[in-house]
C-alpha cells in the first residue's frame, strides 16, 4: 500500500486550479503517477509532491485517493482560524517587550503564508503578504527612530495599494466591520437568509461614552473635540496629537468598557451614553477595516468552502491580517516611556487616512479577551473631523449625524430594539469579567432605550 500511495503522490497546479486523476470505472480521485505526469505537464505548470506537501509518514497504511483528498482539503483550506498565535488583541509586558514580540509575530506570520499549502503556490499573494509585513516592521522602526514622515510615507503606500479592495475600505453602510457578510450573498446561508435580510434592511446605530462627575452634561459634550481644546487633544491608539476624532461604539457596551474599569462599573455613577444615527451622506464615509478576525464571522463556516468567491475573501483578510495584528497589542507598562510603541502604527495609520480619501478606522476593543468574539458588540469606530477652525468649532464632521441628548447609565427603559439586538442578539460579548449572551445584560436594554429616544441632527447642534 505504501508502495501504491508513493506511485500517485503527485498534483499538477494549472492557472491555480488543481489537476488530478479520475478514474470513471472505479469513481475515485488521484494523483499522478511519475509516468502520467510526462503525458500532462505542460510549460508553467506546478508540480506538487503530495506527500512531502502533507508531511505524511509514507510507511503508514493510506491509499491514493485518500492522500489526494486530504492533500485537496489543504489546499482549499484558506482559513487562519485555527492558529492560535494569531488571536488578538495580544499583550507585551514594556515597549522592549513589544519590539521583540511584534518582529516575531510578523515573521512568523510570513512563515506560515509560506508554508500553507492554500497559498504557498499563489506567487503573487505571498510577495504582497510579504511586502505588507515588511512595510510594517520598517515603518515600526522609522517610528522608534523618529523618522515620522518615513513611517507615513510605509505605511500610506501598503494602504494606496489596497484602497479599491472593499474587504479593506468601503463605505460605513456596506462596511464589514459592522455587516459582517450581510452583502456578501456568495457567503450567505440558506437557513440565515432572515438575518441577512434584516441586518441590509434595518439601519445602524452607534453610541457614545463619556464619564463627568456632573449631575448632566451638554449635548456638545457628545461631539468630537471643539477647536478651543485641540491643545488638549493627545494621540492615542487611533488619534493624531491635536486633531479632532469622534470615539464611537456598536453597542454601549464596548462604549462604558473602554473608559470605565468594569471590575467597579456599579459604584460609578458619572457615566453618560448618546445613540448617533448616520445620515445618508454619513453612511457614505470611507471607513477602513481593522475589526475583523481569523474566524471572518461567518455564520456557516461551511458555505462556500471550497468556492473561488470565499478566496478572494480570504485572500484580501490575509494580506489586511498583518496591519490588524500590528495595532492590536495592550502594553502593561509605559512608566519608562514617553512613546508608546504600540501606538506607533496606529497612529500613522491615522494620519494617512485622510491622503487615501478615507474618513476613519473602524476596529476591535482591545478592552476584550479575544476578538473572536468582537463582532458585532465590541467593534469600535474612530472618524477624523480635520477641519475644525475657530469659526468652525467642530467642523463638518456633525453634519454627517443625528444624536440623542446623554443619559446617565442608569436610565434604562426597554422599547425599540437596535439592529444588534434585533439580528444578532446570542452573539457572544466577551469582556474581562466573563462571555454573555449580549440580550442577557443590561447594556442591551440601554442600547434599546437610547435608540427610542429623539434624535437630534447634528446641524442643530451648537
Amino acid at each position: 500500500m505504501a508502495q501504491e500511495m508513493n506511485e500517485y503522490r503527485y498534483v499538477i497546479l494549472r492557472n491555480g486550479e488543481s489537476l488530478e486523476y479520475y478514474n470513471k470505472s472505479a469513481f475515485n480521485h488521484r494523483g499522478f503517477s511519475s509516468e502520467e505526469i510526462q503525458q500532462h505537464l505542460q510549460k508553467n505548470d506546478v508540480l506538487v509532491d503530495m506527500i512531502d506537501d502533507l508531511k505524511y509518514d509514507v510507511n503508514i497504511e493510506y491509499n491514493p485517493t485518500r492522500l489526494f483528498m486530504a492533500w485537496r482539503d489543504e489546499y482549499n483550506n484558506i482559513s487562519l482560524k485555527n492558529y492560535n498565535f494569531l488571536k488578538t488583541p495580544l499583550c507585551a509586558d514594556d515597549n522592549d517587550d513589544f519590539r521583540n514580540k511584534i518582529n516575531n509575530l510578523i515573521m512568523r506570520y510570513k512563515n506560515l503564508i509560506d508554508c500553507k499549502i492554500a497559498i504557498k503556490y499563489n506567487e503573487k499573494v505571498k510577495k504582497e503578504v510579504h511586502d505588507i509585513c515588511d512595510g510594517i516592521l520598517n515603518a515600526f522602526q522609522c517610528g522608534i527612530s523618529g523618522n515620522i514622515s518615513e513611517m507615513d510615507e510605509l505605511i500610506n503606500g501598503i494602504i494606496s495599494n489596497h484602497i479599491k479592495d472593499e474587504f479593506w475600505v468601503s463605505d460605513l453602510e456596506h462596511s464589514y466591520a459592522f455587516r459582517g457578510v450581510s452583502y456578501y450573498e456568495e457567503l450567505h446561508s440558506k437557513c440565515s437568509e432572515e438575518i441577512y435580510e434584516k441586518s441590509i434592511k434595518d439601519e445602524l446605530s452607534f453610541f457614545r461614552a463619556v464619564s463627568e462627575d456632573k449631575e448632566t452634561v451638554e449635548i456638545t459634550r457628545m461631539l468630537n473635540c471643539p477647536y478651543k481644546y485641540l491643545s488638549n487633544a493627545d494621540a492615542g491608539r487611533f488619534s493624531k496629537e491635536g486633531v479632532s476624532c469622534i470615539y464611537l461604539g456598536t453597542t454601549s457596551l464596548v462604549c462604558v468598557n473602554e473608559i470605565v474599569d468594569f471590575n467597579d462599573f456599579e459604584n460609578d455613577n458619572n457615566v453618560f451614553v448618546s445613540a448617533f444615527r448616520f445620515n445618508d451622506k454619513g453612511n457614505k464615509l470611507k471607513i477602513l477595516n481593522l475589526a475583523t478576525s481569523n474566524y471572518l464571522n461567518l455564520y456557516d463556516p461551511r458555505i462556500g468552502y471550497d468556492s473561488q468567491y470565499r478566496k478572494e475573501l480570504m485572500i484580501s483578510f490575509i494580506k489586511l491580517y498583518p496591519l490588524i495584528m500590528a495595532t492590536s497589542f495592550v502594553v502593561k507598562d509605559h512608566s519608562n516611556n514617553k512613546v508608546k510603541y504600540e501606538y506607533l502604527i496606529s497612529q500613522s495609520l491615522m494620519r494617512t487616512l485622510k491622503i487615501n480619501g478615507i474618513d476613519g478606522v473602524a476596529y476591535t476593543s482591545r478592552k476584550i479577551n479575544n476578538s473572536n468574539f468582537a463582532f458585532p458588540n465590541n467593534v469600535n469606530l474612530a472618524i477624523i473631523s480635520d477641519d475644525v477652525s475657530e469659526d468652525n468649532e467642530y467642523g463638518s464632521l456633525k453634519k454627517y449625524f443625528s444624536m440623542t441628548q446623554p443619559v446617565k447609565i442608569n436610565e434604562i427603559d426597554t422599547e425599540k430594539c437596535t439592529l444588534i439586538n434585533q439580528v444578532f442578539a446570542n452573539s457572544q460579548s466577551v469582556s474581562n469579567l466573563e462571555a454573555n449572551n449580549y440580550k442577557d445584560i443590561s447594556f442591551e436594554k440601554l442600547d434599546d432605550f437610547l435608540k427610542s429616544q429623539e434624535h437630534i441632527e447634528g446641524t442643530s447642534i451648537q
